[in-house]
């Protein structure tokens, strides 16, 4: 394919695996943000100079930034929802060693007696 053309789908960073592991981004997902990073950069730059590879490169670590973020927002709206059995099981973990305690204190008296 004509580099002038267009991106062939092999024309990734070589590090954008690497950071969108680090983002926590699927590999197709971080290829979508690299091409809009991509398109940002060609509005504002001519294409494969290092100006359009920082605003590429910087578009694309604020893409990810976001979205590492919004799955964050999504993860601790999960961990909410466990909430009440989170402290169900805290509760019954409490009553369980007050319980416990109460029959080693126990035990201990009657043996002091």
């Amino acid at each position: 394919m004509n580099q002038t053309l267009g991106t062939p789908a092999t024309d990734f960073p070589k590090i954008l695996p690497w950071l969108a592991r680090k983002a926590g981004v699927t590999p197709p997902r971080a290829e979508a943000l690299w091409r809009r990073a991509e398109r940002f950069a060609d509005g504002l730059a001519r294409r494969r100079t290092p100006v359009w590879s920082k605003l590429a490169t910087d578009h694309l670590l604020t893409s990810l930034r976001a979205e590492s973020a919004r799955h964050a927002r999504t993860a601790d709206m999960r961990s909410l929802w466990l909430l009440p059995a989170r402290l169900w099981l805290l509760t019954a973990e409490a009553c369980e060693r007050t319980s416990q305690v109460l029959a080693a204190n126990s035990r201990n008296r009657h043996r002091a007696a």
